[in-house]
């Protein structure tokens, strides 16, 4: 509804008192139409009042649309009781494909409710060792420089399978191989993957252009300078959807066998990630009241031995093994991958056998083997119920 209400003020001075809002309306679009006379009066009559023009931050209104030229269609209301809570109205001049700008409302609380403290503001962050295939030189190279004591007989288990993952992921991110990634699944780019670098340049031009129209709104050459940058930063994200959506269709119009089309669902898939409905410790509590307690019987030893498969691990056989490792594959949540095994030093593929013949040896293996990451999927029923998991 393009209502223009322009310079109409039917409220009286002193509705204001007590309020931050001026009782005069000043505004830069002076134009009244019918439409605007209508809602006018039809606001009056149910005791609401317009912000528009009457704030700190917009006396005189700002346009709140512009494109080939300016206006303010964008009206706020406030009921008359509330007038007191109002601070400030703001029009901002951010960068979007719409010809609309938005417009920010802030209020006093009667009822002030402190926040939350948050330990940790940032968004997660989560690491990773991404492996490409100039990446085995330089590993090789940062691994050779970590040197392995000389007891590492004497170590316990736990702290020999340390020392080596330290040593691995040390080597990596030496290399550069561990990104670390801050993953936000509201935010535009991870909703829009097609918007890439074009569309960013096009939108940090369009800002630029805004800001200087901000400081002199009266200025036509700004404006026009705005416009242009706004129909370009437009077209362009117009033009980089199209281009994706194109790709989604060709992608699934060529599938010629199962692995294809699986293949092009995992590339086109939106991945997000959001909080758990059900907390950890709310998971735990459930699995300990549904499992029974473990019986440990005490082993007895055999008399029966196998030569072979009771001989301690060697490097044949671990070479024969890394080889075999598949590449790509996701890590734990020790991060390392099956390219990094695939490419350690002799010295540290020496200390894997022992590692390896330690658990052999003690039937124990160590702690951080027993770590892994979990996602629970939901199947039926209410999420917040675990006994639905």
């Amino acid at each position: 509804m393009n209502a223009k209400v322009g310079t109409l003020n039917p409220w009286p001075a002193d509705l204001f008192t007590g309020s931050q809002l001026y009782d005069i309306l000043r505004t830069t679009d002076n134009f009244t139409c019918e439409r605007g006379r209508m809602i006018t009066e039809f606001m009056v009559d149910n005791d609401f009042v317009l912000l528009n023009g009457r704030t700190v931050s917009d006396s005189p209104a700002q346009p709140t649309y512009e494109n080939l030229g300016s206006s303010i269609i964008d009206l706020i209301w406030i009921d008359i009781p509330s007038l007191r809570l109002v601070n400030d109205l703001v029009v901002q001049m951010e960068p979007s494909m719409s010809d609309h700008y938005p417009v920010c409302l802030s209020i006093s609380l009667e009822t002030y409710t402190p926040p939350v403290k948050n330990d940790n503001p940032k968004k997660p962050q989560f690491s990773k060792i991404k492996w490409t295939n100039n990446a085995a030189d330089p590993y090789l190279e940062q691994l050779s420089n970590l040197l392995i004591p000389a007891d590492t007989e004497t170590l316990a288990t736990d702290n020999l399978q340390s020392l080596l993952h330290c040593h691995m992921y040390i080597a990596a991110e030496k290399a550069n191989l561990v990104k670390t990634l801050g993953f936000d699944g509201n935010s535009w780019t991870t909703r829009n993957p097609w918007f890439d670098s074009s569309c960013k340049v096009a939108k940090s031009e369009l800002r630029k252009a805004l800001k200087k129209l901000k400081n002199d709104r009266s200025n036509n050459i700004l404006k026009q300078d705005a416009t242009l940058c706004k129909n370009k930063y437009r077209e362009i994200c117009k033009a980089k959807k199209k281009a994706h959506i194109d790709s989604i269709k060709s992608a699934f119009a060529n599938v010629t066998a199962p692995t294809d089309f699986w293949a092009a669902v995992r590339k086109f898939s939106f991945k997000h990630s959001s909080s758990p409905d059900i907390s950890i410790d709310s998971w735990n509590k459930f699995y300990a009241a549904i499992s029974k307690p473990r019986v440990v019987t005490p082993s007895i030893s055999a008399s029966i031995t196998n030569d072979i498969l009771d001989a301690e691990i060697w490097f044949p056989e671990l070479n024969s093994v890394l080889k075999s490792l598949k590449p790509g594959k996701a890590a734990g949540p020790d991060l390392l991958t099956n390219e990094l095994f695939q490419t350690l030093t002799a010295q540290h593929t020496n200390l894997l056998i022992v590692l390896f013949n330690r658990v052999l040896n003690e039937e124990r293996v160590p702690k951080n083997w027993a770590k892994i990451w979990l996602s629970m999927l939901h199947k039926k029923g209410a999420k917040i119920s675990s006994m639905d998991g």
